[in-house]
C-alpha cells in the first residue's frame, strides 16, 4: 500500500485536456492521488503514467520498470466521462488497498 498519495502523471500535448484531467483528479481523488500533467513523461516522479491519446500516441522516453504506463484513448465527445471513470477506478483501487492494509 502507498503510504503517500499515488503520483499520477497525465501525458497529453493538449493543454485543455490536461487541465480537465487535473481538475477531475483534484475533485474525485483528493488526498489519494497527486496529479501532474506534461507533454512527455518524467522518469523520476510518477508511479503511474496515463497517456491521454486523442490521435497518434505520444512518444515516451525509456521509463524505469516501477512506473506503470496505461493508454487512454479519448474522443472529443466523451473525454470527460472516460477520464472521470478512469480516475474513479484508480481512486477506488487505492481505497481497497488501504482497507486491506488495515486488516493486516
Amino acid at each position: 500500500m502507498f503510504k503517500r498519495p499515488l503520483h499520477l502523471l497525465f501525458v497529453c500535448p493538449e493543454p485543455e485536456l490536461a487541465r480537465l484531467a487535473l481538475e477531475l483528479t483534484g475533485r474525485l481523488a483528493a488526498g489519494r492521488i497527486e496529479a501532474r500533467a506534461a507533454p512527455s513523461a518524467d522518469a523520476d516522479w510518477p508511479d503511474l503514467v496515463l497517456l491521454l491519446e486523442t490521435g497518434a500516441p505520444p512518444a515516451l522516453p525509456p521509463l524505469p520498470g516501477r512506473i506503470q504506463v496505461r493508454r487512454v484513448p479519448l474522443k472529443e465527445d466523451d473525454a470527460r466521462a472516460v477520464l472521470e471513470a478512469r480516475i474513479r477506478g484508480i481512486a477506488g483501487g487505492l481505497a481497497l488497498l488501504a482497507r486491506s492494509d488495515q486488516g493486516d
